[in-house]
């Protein structure tokens, strides 16, 4: 009889430890690799000669622009004295930073070295926006000599630098310094307007210029692509037991911890929708896209045990983490050519009251003589908004409400000329 005991007791064991392998055979089985194949944005491995960031990198080496040269450009743009003399000598030392710039502009590509994983390098980005600030002084040393032909030509290329970098074909941090680049040359030409002495006609030119400025969907789509590149190696990486310095991730067991292809196929199915939308409205971004991103719960007490079984813990704390600021990403590109529309019409709206003395009552008055159309808010497609009474262009912004040009929501765009 205890002999009976005894077998049937080790055959309960036997068959426990067997489920149990069975399950975490099960829960740390991984599933095929995703199709991806239109995520993997190509390599175009362009000559060095012929890549813009060769030069774009050499204008970082040969930069000479400090943060207390910044400090002093910045004070004396506030109010201190300007010193012209200080300027010259700034400007001269980096003679060699515009060179290289307009080398780099004067390329027809640009490609940036491949994003390896989190802990890829790229020093290069704040360098950039330290160039452009750089440009930007050039733009206000160009005023104080009275060459405002020359000030609108300088910030005009600011603003294709930062589409340059936009289209580099780096992840979504590329796009987004780009944009900031982008900004810099726009608030350099919106600061020029109250007092500009430029003649109508040299002005009115810069509305069509800035007609092609708008957020490159192309460019905007292959940053998700390239940043989805990035990504899938970075899990591939953690999957094999690699740790990355900032990115603070649980100590689990293996079965419980990660499965990369599974997280590969949750990002491309988000990513795919994030490319979509990139060419729709906020307001359509947030009603036909936002609600198809798949969710994945990661963080909730009551879903804990679902999360630990599913046997990828990691993986949905890195898709929970990560996919609120790619899809943010959406309403900077709104934000961006909200920008470019108001500078266009600040613009138009210059010129209007150079010709006539006075702003006019609505923008149609612009329409054909100094803009072919009144552009639209990016946030919610209908027409920028105007009043000639408070002086001020304005987008209703994120939450979508018209308040008039008020302070809560809406962004405001002075008109001070």
């Amino acid at each position: 009889m205890k002999k009976t005991i005894v077998i049937c007791v080790a055959i309960l064991i036997v068959g426990v430890i067997a489920a149990f392998v069975s399950v975490l055979s099960y829960l740390s089985r991984d599933e095929p690799p995703p199709d991806d194949a239109d995520l993997r944005l190509p390599r175009l491995e362009i000559p060095d000669e012929e890549n813009a960031f060769t030069y774009f990198q050499l204008a970082c080496d040969a930069l000479t622009y400090s943060d207390a040269d910044e400090e002093k450009i910045d004070s004396m743009r506030e109010g201190d004295e300007w010193d012209a003399a200080f300027v010259e000598e700034l400007l001269s030392k980096n003679n060699e930073t515009f060179d290289f710039l307009a080398k780099g502009m004067a390329c027809a590509e640009i490609e940036v070295p491949e994003i390896m994983g989190p802990d890829t390098e790229l020093p290069y980005l704040s360098t950039w926006r330290r160039i452009a600030r750089l440009c930007k002084v050039r733009v206000l040393h160009l005023r104080k000599s009275d060459k405002e032909k020359e000030a609108f030509e300088e910030a005009l290329g600011i603003v294709e630098f930062g589409r340059m970098i936009e289209r580099c074909r780096g992840a979504p941090i590329h796009y987004h310094v780009g944009r900031d680049i982008k900004e810099i040359g726009l608030c350099a030409l919106r600061e020029m307007l109250a007092d500009t002495k430029l003649d109508e006609e040299s002005l009115r030119s810069h509305v069509g210029a800035l007609a092609g400025s708008w957020a490159d969907q192309n460019a905007f789509a292959d940053s998700f692509r390239a940043g989805y590149v990035a990504m899938a190696r970075a899990l591939d990486s953690i999957a094999a037991g690699k740790k990355y310095p900032g990115l603070e991730l649980p100590d689990l067991p293996k079965w419980i911890s990660i499965k990369p292809n599974k997280t590969k196929r949750m990002f491309a199915e988000a990513l795919r929708l994030i490319i979509e939308g990139a060419g729709k409205t906020f307001k359509e971004y947030a009603q036909e896209v936002s609600p198809r991103l798949p969710k994945y719960p990661a963080s909730r007490a009551d879903t804990r045990v679902e999360v630990l079984l599913s046997g990828n813990t990691v993986g949905l704390m890195l898709y929970e983490a990560l996919l609120p600021v790619f899809s943010g990403i959406t309403k900077t590109k709104c934000r961006e050519n909200v920008s470019v529309a108001a500078t266009r019409l600040l613009i138009a709206l210059k010129c209007y009251k150079m010709k006539t003395g006075e702003l006019p009552g609505t923008l149609d008055a612009l329409v054909p003589d100094y803009i072919d159309k009144i552009p639209s808010d990016d946030f919610d497609g209908e027409p920028m908004r105007y009043s000639a009474e408070k002086k001020i262009i304005y987008s209703v912004g994120e939450d979508l409400n018209d308040d008039g040009g008020g302070e809560e929501k809406d962004i405001i765009f002075e008109i001070k000329f």
